[in-house]
């Protein structure tokens, strides 16, 4: 018996019926593809940064803007504790934890550690890329040879701060004038200081009026052993250079300041050691004029001297980096480009003063004349500009340098015997790290 015939479809009816769900099936997976992109599209990025609650909303009104002109990317400001220490500490937990933020600022005595230890992403490509837009700033890229590995947004230009109104009760002409002049000089800076000491019948200093300064401090010395054309150490963190010739002729003229009276400790922050916390900062905080008050008082700056070896200043920068952990480095490089262009002029605007902020110089100029005294001084410095030195094991290094450089400064011991046996001790660090 044949089988019963089998029914054949009308053609075309299977195929428009396999059509129909597949068009369907690709319709649903384009929905659900496009439904996850949409979900993608949102990135969220941590940064980091210590300060006080003015410092960090004025960051949120930088992130605000990043936040408009990338509308897919979502910034949230951890509002760490401060600083070096306590602040590098926040961070470390947070990495433990697997909540390394993606973006960090680093406190600028940290750097090269910060650079060794490859928790910072290296940023050459980006850079090389921007080269364009990065030429309009004057600060050095921040790394280690030929690698980036973060971008400066705040620097602290090293300028000495003077008190214009006790100059004119003095009858001194302040620094500010020498400076138009090009008098400005190290033998004018110590002339202006021993005539602001005051003096007993025998020429003692009784009181200083003026001339307090932070030195030394516990970034160094500054300038002052760059002036005399010393270095602190050699390009690659290898020696120890304070014990040569030069940097000890500028050691030794500290020396004579403090000794003579006309240079004093910073007494507002206790001890020398405490006044290091601010980096390579150095203010001439000058009390007021006689019969004068502390708030209310006419401040002048003035660049570094020129010094018998150079004419340079130095700065120190507080960066901000991209974490090697991040899973979004182009958003996280896009963020900290804007915070170290555009986004920094929130910080000019609402605090006018003396630009320690660096932008371009075009943006400065915009907002100069918010500046009670203009920009000329800091662009007549931009090519003299050097960073202040960040050795590896820098606190370790500042336990031996730092008692070594206070007691130069107490005249406890000589420049010679103080920064020998500091350079054996600090050798022998750097030797340890290279090996």
């Amino acid at each position: 018996m044949r089988p019963p015939p089998v029914s054949k479809p009308k053609p075309g009816r299977k195929s428009e019926a396999q059509m129909l769900g597949l068009a369907l099936t690709v319709i649903l997976t384009l929905c659900a593809t496009s439904w996850t992109i949409g979900a993608e599209e949102t990135i969220k990025l941590t940064m980091s940064t210590w300060g006080s609650p003015e410092f960090w909303d004025l960051h949120e009104e930088g992130i605000a803007e990043f936040e408009e002109l990338n509308p897919h990317i979502d910034v949230e400001l951890l509002r760490l504790p401060c600083c070096d220490k306590a602040y590098w500490e926040a961070v470390m937990v947070r990495s433990a934890a697997g909540q390394m933020p993606d973006v960090f600022r680093i406190w600028s005595t940290q750097q090269t550690d910060i650079y060794k230890s490859g928790l910072a992403l290296d940023i050459s490509p980006y850079v090389a890329k921007d080269g364009a837009y990065f030429k309009q700033f004057f600060v050095p890229r921040l790394g280690l040879g030929d690698r980036v590995y973060a971008l400066a947004d705040v620097v602290i230009v090293n300028y000495l701060h003077t008190n214009e109104d006790m100059m004119a009760k003095l009858g001194l002409e302040s620094p500010s004038s020498l400076y138009v002049k090009g008098a400005w000089d190290y033998r004018a800076l110590e002339n202006t200081a021993r005539r602001v000491a005051r003096r007993d019948e025998q020429g003692n200093p009784q009181e200083a009026l003026g001339m307090i300064m932070i030195v030394p401090d516990a970034a160094f010395v500054g300038a002052w052993v760059q002036i005399f054309g010393g270095q602190w150490f050699d390009h690659d963190y290898k020696t120890a250079q304070f014990n040569q010739p030069a940097a000890q002729q500028a050691l030794t003229w500290l020396q004579e300041r403090f000794t003579e009276g006309s240079f004093v400790a910073n007494g507002r922050y206790g001890t020398l050691e405490q006044a290091g916390e601010w980096g390579l900062w150095f203010n001439w905080n000058l009390p007021p004029a006689p019969g004068g008050s502390a708030g209310n008082i006419v401040r002048g700056y003035v660049p570094f001297p020129r010094g018998p070896g150079a004419d340079v200043t130095t700065f120190r920068v507080e960066p901000w980096a991209v974490a090697t952990a991040t899973k979004h480095p182009d958003e996280a490089y896009r963020l900290i480009k804007y915070m170290a262009g555009p986004g920094i002029r929130f910080m000019i605007a609402k605090q006018g003063k003396i630009p320690n902020y660096r932008p371009s110089m075009t943006l400065l100029n915009s907002h100069a004349p918010r500046f009670q005294y203009g920009l000329t001084p800091l662009q007549e410095q931009l090519d003299r500009l050097v960073p202040q030195p960040v050795p590896p094991e820098q606190r370790r290094i500042y336990d031996i340098l730092f008692p070594a450089l206070r007691a130069i400064m107490e005249g406890q011991t000589s420049v010679q015997a103080a920064t020998d046996d500091a350079a054996r001790q600090i050798d022998a660090i750097l030797q340890s790290i290279a090996n």
